[in-house]
């Protein structure tokens, strides 16, 4: 059961927004939901003894039919940074094959997810914002259609206690 979650959530071409390719990370911003009916359930995440669990991953490609774009996991996955360039990184890449094929959301509407397994547990180190960790996606494949932008990660995590 999960304590809690951070996320980055945008529409496609929104302020923010940043096309995803095959040839260089870009790093999106997770930290607590600003919609307060999203977080009332659950606290602020803390500084240490925090089990990433899993996180879930939306692309889109603008409407287009789903382009089958890939996300690298192994050396060119996704990873977790506690800084915005990814020089501090966190987690990742989430063990598994070279590339892993999205799942296309029903109708086609060119939106692709995925969820990946963390299971670890980290502290944020001195240097770090508490509560926020940024998300490095690279594509394995870049797809069909318009370019593909991420619209939505979620980082779910849980309070471990203390001894």
């Amino acid at each position: 059961m999960s304590s809690g979650y951070i996320e980055h959530k945008i529409a496609y071409d929104g302020t923010g927004s940043q096309d995803l390719s095959n040839s260089a990370y870009k790093y999106h911003t997770l930290t607590a939901p600003s919609d307060t009916s999203d977080n009332k359930y659950f606290g602020t995440m803390p500084s240490g003894a925090v089990r990433l669990s899993h996180i879930e991953i939306v692309l889109d490609n603008n409407g287009s039919s789903a382009g089958g774009n890939t996300l690298g996991i192994g050396a060119s996955g996704p990873i977790l940074a506690y800084d915005s360039n990814g020089t501090q990184i966190c987690q990742g890449p989430p063990q598994g094959t070279n590339e892993i094929t999205l799942a296309p959301s029903i109708g086609s509407n060119g939106e692709e997810g995925v969820v990946l397994n963390f299971d670890t547990v980290i502290t944020f180190p001195p240097t770090a914002t508490i509560g926020t960790l940024y998300l490095g996606l690279k594509l394995g494949t870049a797809g069909s259609g318009d370019p593909a932008q991420c619209v939505l990660a979620r980082l779910h995590w849980h309070q471990i206690s203390k001894g």
